[in-house]
Formats: structure tokens, sequence, C-alpha cells
């Protein structure tokens, strides 16, 4: 945690977050003036005329550099931080997230609100469109909640869609999630998931942003959210993509920083289905058809091996609902077709048929021979 009040100022920190104001210089821009000063504050006391001399300085960046309001801003917003406990992570800071740090055009600062994971947890980031089908709404959850389980921290935007779909099942199965925004952490965006926003706060995830305190949420902030949302992970998966979707973005950004990026195939006759079968058409994604396509790949990073669970348990201990756990008794007496099922469970028609098919993207159920299920292991 790297914040400070008016009576004690971290210089480094004011100048460094002060740097960061200056619209017409990016991340690498910045990295590269640092590495020549050494310290953001050394670029701040530094003389014009040496300022001039850099490549990446010119005139009027070099009069940007000393305006003094610049440092007073950031003065003002670590104390705003300080009393509403953001926390500010400078890119040196041990606590800045390793994963993301890979990334050539990583953020200097962060602004974080909530619970920052512990940094040998593994990412996975959901993404997809704002206006899912209810087939996309499940498996985004299924996914989610299964991912959470294993202690694997879900990553998503916050947005409507798949993406509040991903941060909700990962909250009610007791695990963390992280929401990435593209605006400052004085407010939230859509409005209407300021409790969502709180939810995930108050159950042990994390706020995250790179744009300081009083940005606004414009249009061309989430193109940049996007590449922080596939940096922090070790894998992004697209449930749900129109053609032009941000969620592409996200995925062909998460392609580029070298991420294992997966898609959900879909219906060739679904707009929302285009974007996740181009990705895998263009070689950019991996088809996933459950959890364990995603996982075959990150098994180094998990506490245990999913595949090693005691036979006859729901895989990586699962939470099951009330009504999963009557199915799940049912099937552990031996296979079942669907009416029989019903019968045994009073669960009818299409609460059934999603029920299951939730426990088979999960693994706990599988089909059988003579269209029964069967417990999947």
């Amino acid at each position: 945690m790297e914040t400070a009040g008016i009576q004690n100022i971290d210089q480094d920190l004011t100048s460094l977050i002060a740097l960061t104001k200056i619209a017409s210089i990016g991340p690498k821009t910045c990295r590269q003036i640092l590495q020549h000063f050494g310290s953001a504050s050394e670029v701040f006391r530094a003389a014009p005329r040496s300022l001039l001399k850099i490549p990446h300085i010119g005139q009027k960046l070099a009069s940007a550099l000393k305006t003094p309001k610049l440092l007073q801003e950031a003065e003002r917003e670590i104390a705003f931080a300080e009393k509403q406990k953001i926390k500010i992570v400078s890119w040196e800071n041990e606590a800045y997230p390793k994963k993301l740090k890979e990334i050539s055009d990583s953020p200097l600062v962060l602004y974080c609100a909530g619970h920052t994971p512990p940094p040998d947890k593994p990412h996975i980031a959901i993404v997809g469109t704002r206006r899912p089908s209810e087939y996309g709404r499940k498996i985004a959850a299924d996914f989610a909640s299964y991912f959470a389980q294993l202690g694997i921290v879900v990553v998503s935007g916050l947005a409507y869609g798949i993406d509040m779909e991903a941060h909700s099942a990962t909250l009610c199965a007791g695990g963390s999630t992280t929401a990435v925004l593209g605006h400052g952490l004085e407010m939230i965006y859509p409005r209407e998931h300021t409790r969502q926003a709180q939810q995930i706060v108050e159950g042990g995830g994390q706020l995250l942003t790179e744009f300081p305190i009083g940005t606004k949420p414009e249009a061309y902030n989430f193109p940049a959210r996007n590449r922080i949302i596939s940096g922090l992970c070790e894998a992004v998966l697209v449930v749900e993509a129109t053609e032009k979707g941000g969620a592409l973005i996200t995925a062909r950004m998460a392609f580029e920083q070298n991420r294992d990026v997966y898609a959900v195939p879909g219906n060739i006759g679904n707009a929302t289905s285009v974007g996740c079968n181009q990705l895998i058409r263009d070689h950019v994604a991996k088809i996933a058809c459950g959890p364990q396509d995603v996982l075959d790949g990150m098994q180094h990073l998990l506490r245990y091996d999913v595949s090693s669970v005691e036979a006859g348990q729901p895989k990586a201990a699962l939470m099951l609902s009330e009504r999963e756990q009557t199915i799940y008794d049912q099937l552990k007496l031996g296979p079942l077709g669907m009416d029989e099922l019903a019968a045994r469970t009073q669960i009818f028609g299409n609460d059934l048929r999603g029920l299951l098919l939730g426990l088979e993207f999960r693994g706990v159920v599988r089909s059988a021979a003579g269209n029964k299920f069967q417990i999947g292991y």
C-alpha cells in the first residue's frame, strides 16, 4: 500500500502521479523519461535546458513539466485517496501485480479500492457482450463459479451482461473478483452497478483503475482499460461477443500480450456468437467447451490438481445449491434419463435442463449412453 497524507507527502509518488497527468505522453514514454532521470522527482527538478536534451521531450512537454499545478493536483489526489481509503500503488511498488508488470504499456500508477489478492493467486478474465443470451449468462456464471471455487481470481470490467454475471457468480461462490474500471474510483459506471461494486469490495475483491480521481467514463478510456483486464490474467475467456464488441479488443490484446485466450463457440446464426467464432477461426482463441479446457493450461498455478479429487466427490469440492445437490444425490445411485430424474427430484422442464447444463459445464455430471446423465468422474 502506497498512500500519503498532506503532512507526509511521498515526493516520488507525487511526481509520478503528476507525470501521468500529462495527456500527451503514455506509459512507454514516461518510462523512457524516468529511465533517463532515475526518478519522477528528478524529472520535475530538472532545468528546462536539460529537459530539452531528452529525445522524448519537446518544448511543449518541457513547459508542461514546469507547471506547478501538476504537482499540486497530485498532492490533492493523494490526500483524497487516503481519506477515501483508496490505495495508490506505483509501478515500482512490490504490491503492483506481477503479471500486469509484464506488458509493455502497463500503467505507472494503479488506484485500488478493496482487497488486493495475494500475489500467488492465478487470475482469469471473463468478458463478453453487454447483451448476452440467457445461455450466455448461464455459461458465464458457471465458469466463474467453478474458477472461484478453485481459488482463482475472476477479473472483468463491471459492465452490463457477461461482466456482471462473472462478478456476481464469483461472489456467490465465495470467491474473489477484480473489477477494472475505465474512470476514477470516486464514481461507478454504470451507476446502476454501484451496489454490486460495493459487494465486490465487501466480499474481499477489489476495484482497480489506472485513471486518476475525477476521470469521467469517456468512451476512449475503455480500450485502454481492456489491456489491464487481460494484462492481469494468465488467461482470458470470451463467452459471447458480437462482431465488433469490446470483448474482442480484450481478446486480441491478450493474444498480443502472450496470454492464453479461450472462446465459447456458439450458433453461427446468433449475433452474439460471431465474435467468439471469429476468434476461434482466426486461431486467436482456443475452444472452451467447459472450465477444464481453460484449466488444462494452468495446472502448475493451482493449489491442487483438479483431476486428483477423490472419486465420488464433486470436482474441486464444488459447493452445490440445494437443487443441484438433489440432482447429484440421485445420480450417485446410477445413470438416469431426464424423465426419471425429474420424477425423483421434482424438478421439471427448463429448470432441470438448466441445472444439468450448469453441472455438466462444471464437470460434476456428464452425458451417458441412452440419453442419460451420470456422475462426471
